[in-house]
């Protein structure tokens, strides 16, 4: 995902200096830096070529916040999240390709000291959020799986999957609600009928 231009812009290297007045520790650090790298090495092979490995983050969800203004699948002012809860930008064409359909997670406000680039979110509710899309990934299939979840309050998250159903969860015994899930989805479809709207909090209905 990361690109020359990038790469170029951010360590200020020079392509046409000799690889002998590079300072290769300096380099590799200020590309670990970049809140979508997890690490670099940079390495000379001569007589000229320079060598740059790096470790990028891959993205799972989208981080949209209204009260700093950080927007849904927006790649100039959305966040990406990755596995670890580590927010980061949409730098390249390649990177919003990859992520254009991730789910999307969603919280009206947030203190701006809790979302800072490269550094895992101080979120109670957003890490929720962030739990429930990774049950989901290993519990729903297809169109069951989440394609927002909205932090509504201190307990309770709403989703939306790709298929259009709104469900409502506490933060508590996800998987639990999560297979209920499922099995309403399947339940309702060997009907003939489809699910709108359903409170997956209560163990029974």
């Amino acid at each position: 995902f990361l690109t020359h231009d990038r790469m170029l812009e951010k360590t200020g290297l020079d392509p046409d200096s000799t690889i002998f007045s590079l300072d290769t520790d300096a380099l590799a650090a200020t590309l670990e830096s970049l809140p979508e790298l997890t690490g670099a090495k940079v390495s000379r092979r001569l007589p000229g070529t320079l060598k740059i490995e790096v470790q990028e983050r891959q993205p799972v969800a989208w981080l949209a916040c209204r009260s700093l203004g950080v927007r849904e699948r927006d790649r100039d002012l959305g966040l990406l999240i990755d596995a670890e809860g580590i927010p980061f930008r949409c730098s390249s064409e390649k990177l919003w390709e990859f992520s254009e359909t991730l789910p999307v997670i969603l919280v009206s406000e947030m203190g701006e000291e809790k979302l800072v680039e490269g550094r895992a979110i101080e979120h109670r509710g957003v890490n929720y959020a962030f739990d429930l899309i990774e049950i989901a990934s290993e519990v729903l299939v297809g169109i069951e799986k989440p394609a927002w979840v909205v932090v509504k309050d201190e307990i309770t998250l709403e989703m939306k999957t790709l298929g259009g159903v709104h469900a409502t969860l506490s933060y508590y015994d996800l998987n639990r609600q999560l297979t209920d899930f499922s099995k309403l989805v399947s339940h309702a479809q060997a009907r003939g009928k489809e699910l709108d709207r359903v409170n997956l909090i209560p163990r029974r209905f």
